[in-house]
């Protein structure tokens, strides 16, 4: 089954973005801010729940959304 990000807006600020939405198998989270480490991510399903949790410790990270069920989900940065 494939998983597709969507249900929110395509997100992009002056220091990150994400790519592409709606997503299937993976989405790319872009920082442009020399600050990576103050970054965390939290994906949360339809349902509320968080269901990962991952640091963004690099100019870009790929996270693999393969094993998500089809929904909608939230990408949350702080």
């Amino acid at each position: 089954m494939d998983a597709f990000l969507t249900g929110v807006s395509e997100a992009e600020s002056s220091s990150w973005s994400v790519s592409p939405n709606p997503a299937d198998n993976f989405i790319n989270i872009r920082i442009d801010d020399a600050n990576v480490a103050s970054y965390q991510g939290v994906i949360i399903n339809g349902n509320g729940e968080s269901i990962e949790r991952f640091e963004l410790t690099e100019l870009s990270t790929k996270i693999e959304l393969v094993d998500y069920l089809p929904g909608i989900y939230i990408l949350q940065i702080m």
